[in-house]
């Protein structure tokens, strides 16, 4: 067990607490829709009742939402805590190796990026055609009743390829950076 795995949990522990009582809230106050995933909209009350004892009930309605809040901010202290000492471990374990296995894992970093740029351009390539289906897809949907077109455009916006490129473009800026920060110490 590493020194951040701590704060791991804790950070895994807060924020299932601030989804339970940002539940609780929208619950309460009917801030949901159809395809929410915490909340059954149909029985919202017995969404409620599933809910763990931990969260109390009874209180005023603005009490969860502060609760869901504070819970949110230890989570972010607790991630941003444990990322910084992930970090940490990372660069030291890199400052301590030798001129060649630094260049080894130099080339390995170098092949990663450029696999990702690959899945990059490939989605961008889905993107275009995505967006022509959607276009082909709304005159089909034009006949629809409102509640069946709400659910086919709902599952059409599941399956965009953009949150793939948005995804892997932060995720090469991620691992651009850290390639810096290793050649400045090669």
């Amino acid at each position: 067990m590493s020194d951040h795995d701590p704060y791991y949990r804790t950070w895994q522990q807060c924020r299932i607490k601030a989804e339970r009582y940002d539940t609780m809230y929208r619950a309460l106050t009917g801030q949901y829709d159809w395809f929410d995933r915490h909340i059954n909209a149909f029985d919202p009350q017995g969404t409620i009742r599933r809910l763990p004892k931990y969260i109390p009930r009874g209180r005023p309605v603005e009490w969860y939402r502060e609760q869901a809040d504070a819970y949110q901010q230890k989570a972010d202290r607790a991630w941003e805590m444990y990322h910084t000492l992930h970090d940490f471990q990372e660069k030291t374990a890199f400052e301590r190796l030798s001129r060649d296995e630094k260049l080894a894992v130099l080339r390995q970093q170098a092949e990663r990026m450029a696999g990702m740029r690959e899945t990059i351009q490939e989605y961008e390539a889905k993107v275009v055609l995505h967006e022509a289906e959607l276009a082909r897809k709304e005159i089909a949907y034009e006949g629809l009743p409102p509640a069946d077109r709400m659910v086919r455009e709902w599952m059409d916006r599941q399956n965009d390829p953009q949150a793939m490129v948005d995804t892997f473009r932060q995720w090469l800026a991620e691992v651009e950076e850290e390639q810096r920060w290793r050649l400045e110490h090669l």
